[in-house]
């Protein structure tokens, strides 16, 4: 299986989100899944994010170049894919008190996460307490939501590659 994967993550690490999305695909290749990383070309710096937002949510879904698709980082497409598509949504952040205002860049981000639950065919999260809060929030049915713990190697100390 051909698996297009938003480089997002994988290109650079960025934390958690990465040591994820590579573990899973290192852990999946023995098993015929061929990860193929989707990547703006010749964009850096403060146009990285908003080259990844449009190549992410508009242009990616419309390529059939593979058998799925797969954003691990949250965010992802925001229109339907011509082929299944997966979304990783780790946890979102917690509801802020009435009255309180969030930052432009926070509404874009979480606007952009209930845009990729809404059009994900599978949505993949690591609690039943985030399935809960995305189910609620986003009003994502149940059988959408998959609930896959993140998972250590087999010395507990290390976390995985």
């Amino acid at each position: 299986m051909r698996v297009g994967v938003s480089g997002k993550a994988l290109e650079r690490h960025v934390g958690g989100t990465t040591t994820y999305a590579r573990a899973l695909y290192e852990r999946l290749r023995p098993l015929g899944v061929h990860p193929g990383m989707l990547a703006p070309r010749g964009v850096g710096g403060p146009v990285r994010p908003v080259a990844y937002a449009l190549a992410d949510g508009l242009l990616w879904p419309k390529r059939k170049k593979f058998d799925l698709l797969h954003y691990p980082d949250d965010t992802g497409a925001l229109v339907r894919a011509r082929v299944p598509m997966v979304a990783t949504i780790h946890a979102l952040p917690p509801r802020p008190p009435v009255g309180i205002r969030h930052s432009v860049r926070e509404r874009l981000w979480y606007r952009r996460v209930a845009g990729t639950a809404a059009v994900a065919d599978a949505i993949v999260t690591v609690s039943e307490f985030s399935a809960r809060e995305i189910r609620e929030r986003f009003n994502v049915p149940a059988q959408r939501l998959h609930v896959i713990p993140t998972a250590w190697t087999a010395d507990a100390s290390t976390p995985a590659p």
